[in-house]
């Protein structure tokens, strides 16, 4: 077996996303690196082990050159393509922009991956990108300032949800076989084995950013050590490795750090945000704005991040605002922090009713909110650890119907115990006052209810003294309230 298709091979079966891979789609432009990559995933599917795998071949046309340029790139792929039984699709960017061009392109072909993705039900997309190519991505991010994100370079195999022509979401498994491979030795194997391709007359332009590094920077780094191109592969996989590791442990606390409401606007909680570290704190917040406001906040910068940072720790003005830019704020209420379109409008809760009727059983109350009834020996210590809150109830079996839930209307007030056990009524939107709870966000707030229609628990803020138990012993249901992990 010849030495490159040996390595992207060893590659391959080191991820699983490639083994459980039925139909993979090449997104391939006609370049040495795309080309090689056909050749390459060609001889792959002959092998007995991997011939039930499906290759479709996807070609855009960025419409930024000559037409004759582009005709024969696409005839060019499109002949290799039918010569080894692959599927092929065309796609062409109809509207090409003069400003930020290669962000433009990339979100168009990137589209069009996704249109065809989805059409042909294929769950993995595969691109030619080497090891060059990783290297000039970083430097050009170094050069015009990027995220810790950003620092990873090129990732060669990782989940991203693209956006086809619909706007509708599309999960897919990004692989890219060739990224520890130099461009120099794809242009060796395609001169022994003949594969055709075309060179793209722009890479020598130097009015493009990566044609001045990849001409002027890196063949520089190269002379002071032939061993740069690893080394910043190594570098950025040990950048990818940190990025990860704080990620997951992002992910393991986000829970209760900050939810995102059924209108689409997100809510920090400022007490745990405060109870991280320093570092902690500006990590957190980064991995916030790169991993879920990147969509509706594409642009953010240092400047910005700091700003949020100050929003945190600032008591001298617990009602402060900070601009985003592309039409969002960051809205400082007492304990949250509202991140938001500017000059939204909380509308209240439209009258709900949701019967907790099924014991031992949870309950889904929206997208990530879930609530069940549990008898005290049905419980385990899992399941009260990984709860957001729970109500201890003391009460017969025939009186565990007739629960439900709502969220407030005018004039609710709920029965509150005083400090010598005497039982006076309270307005809820008293409590939600005395908690400091954000005027827009009262409505939304969970009320459980009984049969008789007496507000048992505001969630999370204050329990009824109407089923408390007086000793531990005498527990015999325990309500459960988690936001649901995604």
């Amino acid at each position: 077996m010849e030495a490159l298709l040996r390595q992207v091979k060893q590659q391959l079966e080191s991820w699983p996303e490639w083994k459980s891979a039925h139909k993979i789609v090449l997104a391939i432009s006609g370049g040495v690196d795309s080309m090689v990559l056909l050749d390459l995933m060609s001889e792959m599917v002959k092998l007995q082990e991997y011939s039930d795998k499906e290759i479709i071949v996807a070609h855009f046309n960025h419409q930024l050159r000559s037409p004759e340029e582009h005709i024969t790139e696409q005839n060019l792929v499109k002949k290799q393509a039918e010569a080894k039984g692959f599927t092929y699709f065309l796609g062409k960017w109809e509207t090409p922009v003069e400003v930020n061009v290669e962000a433009a392109a990339r979100d168009a072909r990137y589209q069009f991956f996704a249109d065809v993705l989805k059409g042909s039900e294929a769950d993995t997309l595969m691109t030619g990108h080497h090891l060059n190519d990783t290297v000039e991505t970083y430097l050009m991010r170094v050069l015009r300032g990027t995220s810790m994100k950003g620092s990873r370079g090129i990732p060669a195999n990782y989940r991203r949800i693209l956006t086809d022509q619909h706007r509708h979401a599309v999960l897919v498994n990004v692989l890219r076989p060739l990224i520890a491979v130099p461009k120099q030795e794809l242009y060796d194997y395609a001169a022994e084995f003949s594969v055709e391709y075309l060179e793209d007359a722009t890479n020598d332009s130097h009015k493009f950013l990566r044609n001045r590094i990849r001409h002027q920077l890196v063949p520089f780094f190269e002379k002071e050590n032939p061993q740069f191109l690893n080394n910043m592969l190594a570098l950025q996989e040990q950048f990818q490795a940190s990025y990860l590791t704080h990620f997951e442990d992002y992910l393991a606390i986000e829970p209760q750090l900050l939810m995102r409401a059924e209108q689409g606007y997100w809510i920090l909680y400022v007490p745990t945000l405060r109870d991280l570290s320093a570092n902690k704190l500006k990590t957190y917040l980064s991995i916030f704005f790169e991993e879920r406001l990147i969509e509706d906040v594409p642009n953010y910068n240092k400047a910005m991040l700091d700003q949020m940072h100050q929003l945190v720790l600032n008591d001298s003005d617990p009602n402060a605002v900070v601009m985003l830019g592309a039409g969002w704020e960051a809205v400082r209420q007492y304990d949250f922090i509202y991140i938001r379109p500017s000059g939204f409008v909380m509308e209240p809760k439209e009258e709900q009713i949701i019967r907790v009727d099924q014991m031992n059983q949870w309950i889904s109350l929206s997208e990530d909110e879930e609530l069940g009834l549990f008898e005290i020996d049905f419980v385990t210590t899992r399941m009260k650890n990984e709860a957001d809150h729970l109500l201890t109830l003391s009460i017969p079996d025939h009186l565990t119907d007739g629960f439900y839930m709502r969220h407030r209307q005018d004039g609710d007030e709920m029965a509150v115990v005083r400090a010598d056990q005497t039982i006076f009524h309270k307005k809820i939107s008293r409590i939600m006052i005395d908690q400091k709870i954000p005027s827009d966000q009262r409505f939304a707030m969970w009320l459980l209810c009984d049969k008789a229609d007496r507000i048992v628990w505001l969630i999370p803020l204050k329990y009824s003294g109407l089923y408390q138990p007086q000793q531990t012993d005498t527990i015999t249901h325990i309500f459960l309230y988690r936001k649901v992990r995604k």
